[in-house]
């Protein structure tokens, strides 16, 4: 079902992974979860057009690691 979010809503189509829909993108989304978005008013019927798919929520892996195996050798003031 192609709903319309009116606001920044979490939900789970399936009861296991939770996505994120952004306010005012058109999303395809199960047809027991929107059913829960339009009774809250959260979203509302979208016309036909180009749906987005919703986010997971853990995009955010954090800053990768800083390099371990770094030759001392490449360091300023380091042996040669």
């Amino acid at each position: 079902m192609l709903l319309k979010m009116k606001v920044d809503q979490k939900g789970s189509p399936n009861g296991i992974v939770v996505l994120s829909f952004e306010k005012g993108k058109t999303y395809d989304i199960d047809e027991g979860l929107a059913k829960v978005f339009l009774k809250e008013g959260w979203a509302e019927l979208a016309k036909e057009e180009k749906a987005v798919e919703a986010a997971p929520d853990n995009k955010d892996a954090g800053a990768a690691p800083k390099n371990k195996n770094k030759n001392k050798d490449d360091e300023p003031g380091g042996e040669r």
